[in-house]
Order: C-alpha cells, then structure tokens, then sequence
C-alpha cells in the first residue's frame, strides 16, 4: 500500500514529498511539470541530491523525480535486510503512490539495477517497462521496443 504526503518545497522550486510505500518513507524530489515522467534511481552510497545536474538537463522535456532509496538520504530505514528486489519493490510502490503512468526508469550503478529490476516486474498502462541492458535480461520481458 502507497500513501503520499507533500513535505513543501525545496528553495530551486522542486517540489519535496514522501511517499509511505512498502512500511518505509521515501522521501522524493520533484520538478512538478505535465511533460513525460522520468524517475531518476542514485547509486549505492548516494541520494536523489546526487542526480540533481542530470536532473536539471532533464526538466525542460520531463518531469523528473528524484528519490532517495530505502535507508539512504532522508527516507526511511528498515529492520529488514535489504535486496535489490526489496529496493525494486520500493520503485514499483513509489509510482503506484504517485499514480504515475508509464514512467522512464533511469538508473544509476545500484539505481540501474532497480529500476532494471522493478521495471522487469511491472507493467504500467499499455507500455512494458524494460531495462536497457541486455545482461538484466527477465524472462517474459517484451522483446520489443516500447
């Protein structure tokens, strides 16, 4: 079950929330426009902060969303041992939360592989999510370009 609440605004005009996905908090950013979702996954010892260059270049054609992963940044921590299926299942409650429709997964390092992985379990709307390396190949994945 995913839940999200507005935490205000950041001071370059993004938007700031949380959204109560999987028994965490993540915490995300987002630029706030009607264009094409992309959500941008950070590496192993990073958080959504990290990608915020990349993101910038991004915003004038997408409404990018940068969230901090499960235990990193200001989103919460759990007793649980982490796994990349945890943090993957935590990308497919983030887009449930916010009711997103066919989002751009774009990852980077750890993020790469969640998105990877959480796009591989997912369908959103009429398109398949899909990584774009080959060596996360998922049986029964579209074949096809989306």
């Amino acid at each position: 079950m995913s839940e999200m609440t507005g935490i205000g605004s950041m001071s370059d005009d993004w938007d700031a929330g949380v959204c109560r996905a999987n028994g965490i908090d993540i915490r995300y950013q987002r630029s706030g426009t009607d264009r094409p979702t992309v959500i941008a996954l950070h590496g192993l010892t990073g958080s959504g902060d990290c990608l915020k260059p990349l993101a910038r270049s991004l915003i004038k054609d997408f409404d990018v969303i940068l969230p901090d992963a499960r235990g990193h940044g200001a989103s919460s921590m759990s007793e649980a041992v982490y796994s990349y299926d945890q943090l993957a299942a935590d990308v497919i409650g983030l887009i449930v939360g916010l009711k997103l429709r066919a989002p751009v997964l774009l990852g980077h390092s750890m993020g790469g592989n969640d998105g990877g992985r959480g796009g591989a379990r997912a369908r959103f709307g009429d398109r398949r999510a899909r990584p774009g390396r080959p060596d996360f190949h998922q049986p029964g994945m579209a074949t096809r370009g989306v």
